[in-house]
């Protein structure tokens, strides 16, 4: 039916036009849930119940279905009685034509690394909030969601934030469990981004620009670097992580001291640079843990000279590294932690390292970190003797 709307004789003759607008718009009415129950009871098909196989439904969409025996054709939302395989889901190409919205969803989920965006989901926005409200998806923020087996996955929940935000760069605990630390992985993600900073619920946006040369990608994820993470987290954890550092680059000892001062350098003008310095002054002789750290501190102290930290010793092929040396006299000092010590591996090779050493005319002094820490004094005398009878 059209309407034609008339016009007074002194602008001219009537002149009959179509309205654009359609004849019916679905009304909102209070109270009823913005799904296919919300429909007027006139809308819905008027030809008395449904045939048994309801292929004569064209599967073009919900908004889109009408009767195929209706003269007048009302739109049917009731897609109950279609089964899955004929359904369309339009706007997501071809790959998830014939799925329901629930293969659809765990397809996409898939291809992107366990996490969704609702503005990535075309026609299937209705859905992630349907299975949402349900339980089956959790948000983890705004528009992004994920299956609830992932939600505490430290991986998943970094990727949300670079997914939510692009510019966003993790740093922090966040970044160190991403490059080699998994035990700091923290309860609050943290990433550092361009714009104002932010709170979510477990996720905390900083400003900070962070130098490209020091950003690194780890499964998708862009971080900070393991050297420039090792040079944050000084304030909070110490010279533990600048330790680690220095250690995974056994023959590179220099180079990685150097880049850690290029890490401190590049970011200046920061809370806790002065810690930071000092650690990193500290270090000069590459300590490998926070006890050789101490011991490497007395030994400058006390004003011996001609020794050498993680000095390599090659015997029958076998590279030993000894935590400081006096190469000219052959004289060793390690300093043994308890927790590395006591696992089955590293105690037996221990006994043949030491073995190894003794045979090929070592003599190596072995401290505890408490000997260190509540005996410095017989530590340095200790070391003076061994000296004089070497």
């Amino acid at each position: 039916m059209q309407r034609t709307r008339r016009f007074p004789v002194d602008h001219g003759p009537a002149v009959p036009r179509q309205d654009s607008r359609p004849l019916y718009r679905r009304p909102r009415f209070p109270g009823k849930p913005p799904g296919l129950s919300g429909w007027p009871a006139h809308l819905r098909c008027l030809r008395g119940p449904r045939r048994a196989d309801p292929r004569p439904l064209v599967a073009a969409g919900p908004r889109d279905r009408r009767c195929a025996g209706c003269p007048q054709g009302p739109r049917c939302p009731d897609l109950s009685t279609v089964p899955p395989r004929d359904r369309r889901i339009r706007g997501l190409g071809q790959h998830v034509r014939g799925m329901n919205s629930q293969t659809a969803i765990q397809e996409l989920l898939c291809e992107r690394g366990g996490v969704l965006l609702l503005r990535d989901a075309g026609a299937l926005r209705g859905s992630l909030r349907w299975h949402h409200r349900r339980g089956n998806l959790v948000s983890l923020l705004p528009g992004v969601y994920t299956t609830p087996e992932l939600a505490d996955d430290h991986a998943t929940r970094a990727l949300a934030v670079t997914r939510y935000d692009p510019s966003a760069v993790v740093v922090g605990a966040s970044a160190a469990a991403l490059t080699g630390w998994p035990r700091l992985a923290p309860n609050t993600i943290t990433a550092a981004v361009s714009g104002e900073a932010r709170r979510f619920p477990g996720f905390e946006f900083v400003h900070r620009t962070v130098a490209p040369d020091w950003i690194r990608s780890v499964c998708g994820v862009p971080c900070a670097s393991e050297v420039l993470t090792a040079v944050d987290l000084i304030p909070e954890r110490g010279g533990e992580l600048v330790d680690d550092v220095l250690r995974r680059h056994p023959s590179r000892g220099e180079w990685a001291l150097e880049q850690l001062w290029r890490a401190y350098r590049d970011h200046p003008k920061r809370p806790g640079n002065q810690a930071r310095r000092e650690i990193l002054t500290d270090s000069r002789d590459r300590p490998w843990s926070e006890a050789e750290r101490a011991a490497h501190r007395l030994l400058r102290s006390s004003g011996l000279t001609g020794w050498m930290t993680n000095h390599p010793v090659t015997i029958e092929g076998m590279n030993y590294f000894l935590d400081a040396a006096f190469p000219g006299r052959m004289l060793g000092v390690e300093v043994n932690g308890f927790e590395r010590h006591t696992q089955r591996e590293v105690f037996e090779d221990d006994h043949w390292r030491r073995n190894a050493l003794t045979l090929a005319g070592w003599t190596v002094l072995e401290f505890t970190w408490r000997m260190i820490q509540d005996h410095p004094e017989s530590f340095v005398t200790t070391v003076q003797n061994a000296l004089l009878w070497r």
